[in-house]
């Protein structure tokens, strides 16, 4: 995928994350795609409130923000959904339209914020 993504003209820095890899949060905000199983989508996608959890103080710099700026999620082996690691599936889905609705939302409130002050 490097090959294919990090080539011009799209220049795409791209990450491979599995059980077998780790990374520091600087790579994953830098990345442009992330590329990574269920499993680990599930695992690094936890926390991303940051440490409070409190959804009113939840800025970029709290939690993990490349969780936050995720702009399309595509998920493989989707028919796995009726099987064990389906549950796992269905959690990474919902938390991350949960999380996609609360960052729209909270954006909102910022655009509106900035409107009445000006």
């Amino acid at each position: 995928w490097s090959k294919k993504l990090g080539a011009p003209p799209l220049r795409w820095k791209v990450l491979e994350l599995s059980g077998d890899t780790s990374h520091d949060s600087r790579a994953l905000n830098n990345a442009d795609v992330l590329i990574c199983t269920p499993e680990k989508w599930d695992l690094i996608s936890r926390g991303w409130r940051g440490v409070s959890g409190d959804l009113s103080s939840s800025t970029a710099s709290n939690g993990k923000r490349f969780v936050r700026e995720v702009g399309l999620l595509v998920i493989d082996e989707i028919h796995l959904l009726g099987e064990e690691r389906g549950a796992v599936l269905e959690a990474i889905v919902s938390r991350t339209r949960f999380i996609s609705r609360h960052v729209q939302a909270e954006n909102q409130r910022q655009s509106s914020s900035s409107e009445e002050k000006a």
